[in-house]
């Protein structure tokens, strides 16, 4: 822990760790400056910042310096294992407390990383768990996350979300978390039970334009996790609603930097007696996107 020394970047060059925990308020030189050092001659260290201090404007100014993570000592207790986990597979980790104020700008991705993913939950229980799981991970590394859920659904999450010590009104009016009903959403792209695609198209990219923005102007990518697939199932659009909005999606994408958003979009629901409609639905309408 480099907090304990006055001499952190020559510790850092002599050993070479892969993590390094590191205090803002050191003896003889600043957390921040000592990052710099840090980066400098040992690159390939992960810096995890662990520290009293809370304020957004020195937590950004740390995770600029070069540091991968930062954690305030009052979360610890319940972050810092979880921090540790997410540098170690690559990830950059900010406490709860303060995401929705800290904003970096998210490192451009070697290439475009996009992908879907279909998870089915036994229960309502373990689906709400699912949600929670990949809003918290969205919103600890840096990300925007959009949800398209049922209002019950929406109404349950947010709970377990502030549990996590999330604040809903920052990460809400930051751009950082933004929670869409599904029948709402659907419904304003579909007519006559057939999707507008132009409609669709416009839709898309006002929430990609908010969210793939934090306030400060710094560039971040968006994830994105709901049940629209299972939701037009239900309502028996099994095979043929995804398949007209390919062509759209595809030019939105085609529209945005890979660099602002890496999406990824997870149907979860209960699996119905005949699970193989619902992935076929699945199937077409995550094609779409």
């Amino acid at each position: 822990m480099l907090g304990q020394t006055d001499k952190p970047a020559q510790r850092a060059e002599d050993l070479r760790l892969d993590l390094i925990l590191l205090d803002i308020g050191l003896p003889r030189l600043n957390g921040i400056k000592a990052a710099q050092r840090i980066r400098d001659v040992s690159p390939e260290s992960k810096i995890l910042f662990l520290t009293e201090e809370s304020s957004p404007d020195v937590g950004e100014a740390a995770l600029e310096a070069g540091g991968a993570g930062y954690v305030v000592k009052s979360d610890a207790g319940k972050e810092l294992a979880a921090a540790v986990r997410a540098l170690s597979e690559g990830r950059r980790y900010i406490s709860a407390s303060l995401v929705g104020r800290v904003f970096v700008a998210t490192p451009d991705p070697p290439e475009r990383h996009a992908f879907h993913e279909l998870q089915i939950y036994s229960s309502d229980a373990s689906l709400l768990d699912g949600f929670a799981r990949f809003v918290s991970g969205g919103l600890h590394a840096g990300n925007a996350v959009l949800v398209l859920a049922t209002d019950s659904h929406r109404r349950r999450l947010d709970p377990k979300l502030q549990t996590q010590g999330f604040d809903l009104g920052a990460v809400m009016s930051s751009g950082s978390y933004i929670s869409m009903d599904v029948a709402d959403t659907l419904s304003s792209f579909m007519f006559d039970n057939r999707p507008d695609t132009e409609q669709f198209i416009r839709l898309v990219q006002s929430v990609l334009e908010r969210a793939s923005k934090a306030p400060n102007g710094a560039a971040r990518r968006v994830l994105a996790c709901g049940e629209c697939a299972p939701f037009l199932w239900a309502q028996g659009g099994r095979t043929s609603r995804g398949g007209t909005l390919r062509h759209g999606g595809s030019q939105v994408w085609a529209k945005h930097p890979a660099r602002l958003f890496g999406e990824m979009f997870a149907w979860e629901r209960r699996a119905p007696d005949n699970a193989g409609d619902l992935l076929s639905a699945f199937k077409n309408y995550s094609s779409a996107l």
